[in-house]
């Protein structure tokens, strides 16, 4: 809901972190997104409950990296990558792209779901709903939502 909102607040962009900030790895740091609120509190919104205790300091969620780098590079997987905003209107399939997924299989065996050995975590969609996936089921030969074929306008999920 956070990011729905930031998106109605800025004329449809995504948050993105040009705000002084030249990291380019803004998952890594959810709060210079923009969507975290002013209460200290609201950090623990970056945490699933099952993740105790907190395998990453910062959050338990990803936020996709293709949703605020250029798109002609995300698909080189050139990195660093040039930032660039992009609106919820570039996404040609919001409901099988993701906006944020769990990093940690925090649902059993707590392995780095983005990589070739996942287990159960759950994925949040432009759309704003969210489901559980296995990274066996992504689009991607490199099963990584940060890496989608396309960026915003790709697909993590097969039809």
């Amino acid at each position: 809901m956070s990011v729905m909102m930031y998106a109605q607040d800025y004329d449809e962009s995504l948050p993105n972190n040009f705000a002084g900030k030249k990291d380019t790895r803004l998952w890594n740091d959810l709060a210079g997104s923009g969507a975290d609120g002013p209460v200290p509190q609201t950090k623990q919104l970056w945490f699933c409950p099952s993740d105790t205790p907190h395998y990453h300091p910062n959050q338990t969620y990803e936020y996709s990296y293709c949703l605020y780098n250029n798109t002609t590079d995300i698909n080189k997987g050139a990195y660093p990558s040039t930032m660039q905003s992009h609106s919820l209107a570039e996404a040609a399939f919001p409901t099988q792209k993701a906006i944020f997924w769990e990093d940690i299989a925090n649902h059993g065996n707590r392995q780095i779901i983005t990589g070739r050995r996942g287990d159960i975590s759950n994925m949040t969609m432009l759309d704003s709903h969210t489901r559980t996936f296995r990274s066996t089921q992504l689009t991607r030969v490199i099963p990584n939502p940060h890496w989608t074929l396309n960026g915003i306008a790709g697909k993590d999920f097969p039809n």
